[in-house]
């Protein structure tokens, strides 16, 4: 079996590490998680289609008898209709009876307060931790690394700010050799 070589880099002050046998970092992709983006975002979010059929999803399942089968209908990825058996228990029951108490309004109320409350706790917690940058991507190369760089900028992750490469070479963590 080949020989692990662990790679230890110091970013902000704390540490990430990554194994390999087989490849050799150079450079690694770091960035901040952008909390503030995320409130902001929490905060402005709209009821959408999706929030409805949750709605209409629980509105029905709050009308089900426990332990009584009926037919469920949904429409898969690709938007075909399917079905499948199903029953309910009470407690399912009880806590869709929850969720639908005051109607899609109390519904999206209750949601919304969820999605802002768990946003706030992640600012939180990154403005307590001093908003830390984070390895997001280890690349074999700094062509690759700017490739990924693009992609957490706002690209295909998009939740990043304060992006950028640094060399694997100058933010290595000393090895302590014995002697």
């Amino acid at each position: 079996m080949a020989k692990r070589t662990k790679l230890i880099v110091i970013v902000d002050g704390i540490e990430n590490s990554r194994e390999s046998s087989t490849r050799s970092y150079t450079h690694v992709v770091v960035g901040r998680l952008d909390v503030a983006g995320m409130l902001a975002k929490a905060l402005s979010k709209t009821p959408g289609k999706d929030d409805r059929e949750d709605f209409e999803f629980w509105l029905d399942m709050s009308s089900r008898q426990p332990g009584v089968e009926y037919t469920r209908t949904y429409k898969d990825n690709l938007g075909r209709a399917r079905s499948y058996q199903n029953t309910e228990t009470a407690e399912r029951i009880e806590e869709a009876k929850a969720k639908v108490v005051g109607g899609f309004d109390g519904f999206w109320g209750r949601r919304m307060a969820k999605s802002v409350g768990a946003a706030q706790e992640r600012f939180d917690a990154a403005q307590a931790a001093g908003f830390p940058r984070t390895v997001l991507q280890w690349s074999m190369s700094e062509a690759n690394a700017q490739k990924g760089a693009g992609q957490w900028r706002g690209g295909r992750y998009g939740q990043y700010v304060d992006v950028s490469v640094l060399a694997v070479a100058d933010i290595l963590k000393p090895v302590a050799i014995a002697a």
